[in-house]
């Protein structure tokens, strides 16, 4: 069996087309690399089935950390997210949870499903969870051993508390969900941001989120002359939001939390219990996406700077014992 000194960190950026993925892993990495600067940190994927070279990987870890993001459910045999074979939740790999939270609002798991969790996850060690719904699921199902700490790409987020917001904006950046589409709402979100802004900056976090949009404009004679498309790539949309006037308006919630970190303001759409849940935690503004339309005069971006627990993250931290 293969033996070294070696972490693995369970990512859910590999295999995966939502860029979002790639946000909570880039801030894993940030908040850990230098707590395991003397492990090689081996990466293995939360999105596909792993293979006899990954289990003895997990097996010979000092510590097996599974990367924040929804992947715990109520119903694995229905919806996986962790998209490992039902097999390997039966092996001791002591995973421990970072930043993880809960797929949608569900009912606590039923026997099989509690079994197979506690089964998967580390009874050893700390869990961090991203809200205080995933905490009370995961102890309602007996794993008393965790926090709840928020999203990690939330833990070093800038105080931009004194941040004057502007009073016009070159570009909205403007970000919607695919597979939880309302066109109608969606269509006065687009509508909306050109009201504060002179253009709209599309940014696809998944590829199909682009064709939502362009199909939304195009339906609505919006005219391609209001909006460029931006790349979906991490370094060019920072290297954008960095040198434009711009403030985030979308239902994306870690293209928003990107935005954040840049100290832009932000309109904070809810479509789901992800951005519900996180916001309402760390006492951040923002507004259901059916009930948008019905505030439009009072829907203008403010700066955020979440109240995140750090007492919690500094408590999850130091269980682990670096020699």
């Amino acid at each position: 069996m293969y033996a070294s000194k070696h972490i693995c960190f369970i990512s859910p950026s590999i295999a995966s087309t939502n860029l979002g993925d790639l946000i909570i892993r880039r801030a894993c990495y940030l908040e850990l690399e230098s707590l395991f600067e003397d492990y090689q940190i081996i990466e293995i994927s939360s999105q596909d089935k792993i293979g006899s070279w990954s289990r003895n990987l997990l097996k010979t870890s000092q510590y097996n950390i599974l990367l924040g993001t929804n992947l715990l459910s109520s119903n694995l045999f229905r919806y996986r997210q962790l998209r490992w074979n039902l097999v390997d939740f039966l092996h001791k790999y002591e995973l421990i949870l970072m930043g993880v939270g809960w797929w949608q609002y569900q009912a606590t798991p039923g026997p099989i499903n509690s079994f197979l969790w506690r089964k998967t996850l580390s009874h050893k060690f700390i869990h961090s969870v991203r809200d205080e719904f995933t905490l009370n699921q995961l102890k309602a199902i007996g794993l008393e051993n965790t926090l709840n700490t928020a999203c990690p790409s939330m833990w070093s987020l800038p105080d931009n508390s004194a941040n004057i917001v502007n009073s016009s904006f070159d570009y909205s950046i403007l970000t919607l969900t695919d597979y939880n589409r309302s066109p109608s709402c969606d269509l006065n979100i687009i509508k909306h941001a050109l009201t504060l802004s002179k253009k709209i900056a599309f940014f696809p976090q998944a590829p199909t989120d682009l064709s939502y949009f362009l199909s939304l404009t195009a339906s609505n004679n919006i005219s391609n002359s209001n909006f460029l498309i931006l790349k979906p790539n991490l370094q060019t949309f920072s290297e954008f939001i960095s040198a434009n006037n711009c403030f985030y308006i979308g239902t994306r919630l870690h293209a928003a939390i990107f935005c954040i970190e840049h100290s832009l303001p932000a309109i904070l759409i809810s479509i789901d219990n992800r951005m519900r849940e996180l916001a309402s935690d760390t006492k951040m503004l923002f507004i259901e996406r059916d009930q948008y339309a019905l505030n439009l005069p009072d829907v203008l971006p403010s700066f955020l700077s979440p109240e995140i627990d750090n007492l919690a993250i500094r408590s999850w931290k130091s269980q682990f014992d670096i020699c």
